[in-house]
This record gives C-alpha cells, structure tokens and sequence, in this order.
C-alpha cells in the first residue's frame, strides 16, 4: 500500500518480493498492489516542486525522472523556520508500467485479476495517480 514497491535495486529483487508474496498466500488468495501510475507520472512531471507547512516549514522536492531505467529519484530538503537545521533526505523509485507489472505477476505464479485508479474503484486510465492492482494465486 502506498507505493511500498520498487524501491528495491533492480527489478529481478522486486520480482522476488512478488515470488515470496505468492508463496506466503494459500491458493485462491490475492495481493493488493498500490503503485504510482507510470504513465500519470510522466505526463504530470514536475522537476522542482516546493510548499510551505502552517508552521513556516519549507519542503523542497528535486525530482529526476530517468525514462530509460523508469527509476524516479525524489530528493526532499526540509527547511524549519529557524532555518538553522536544515537537512536533505532522498529515495528513488521503480516506476512501473502496467503491461510490466502483469507480466512481472504471471512469473511470480500469480495472475492478474484487475486493475483501478484508485481505491474507490475508480477506472484505472493515463489520468489516475494510483495504479491498485489485484492479482491471484491460483487455487
């Protein structure tokens, strides 16, 4: 749940994640994966981004999103009032596309059973932030 996959070094340790997953539920159970939407993020891409907290608190988000490798790096600077304790923290991300993300499933042993754009259901589309996948072990 929110986006808590791929932010493993490559995608032969995430699809070891979905293995383990596989071999942890009984068959006929489901995995529930809530991923950005790859195609969402492209098209609503902001390399630099910043908001201010009602305390004064400055967030600074550097983005660089490198389309070859789809791995997105979020650098986040947080910067108190006082401006004296400053400090920078950072992650990078695997973006994923869905046609990966089934593809990934079917050779963990699990299959794709839908897909939405959010958790009240919605169609999944460019347009959606989320990507909720539900995928199942065969019985």
């Amino acid at each position: 749940m929110f986006t808590a996959f791929g932010y493993l070094e490559s995608e032969e340790e995430d699809l070891k994640v979905l293995r383990q997953a596989a071999k942890a539920l009984k068959p006929g159970g489901q995995l529930l994966l809530d991923l950005l939407n790859r195609e969402w993020v492209v098209s609503n891409y902001i390399q630099n981004e910043w908001r201010e907290t009602e305390d004064g608190t400055i967030y600074l988000e550097h983005r660089e999103l490198d389309l070859v490798t789809s791995r997105n790096r979020v650098t986040v600077t947080v910067v108190p009032p006082e401006d004296d304790d400053q400090h920078t923290t950072g992650f990078e991300v695997r973006l994923y596309t869905l046609t990966e993300i089934v593809a990934m499933l079917e050779q963990a042993g699990l299959a794709f059973v839908d897909v939405y754009g959010g958790f009240d259901g919605e169609s999944y589309s460019i347009a959606t932030r989320r990507m909720v996948v539900v995928a199942r072990k065969a019985a």
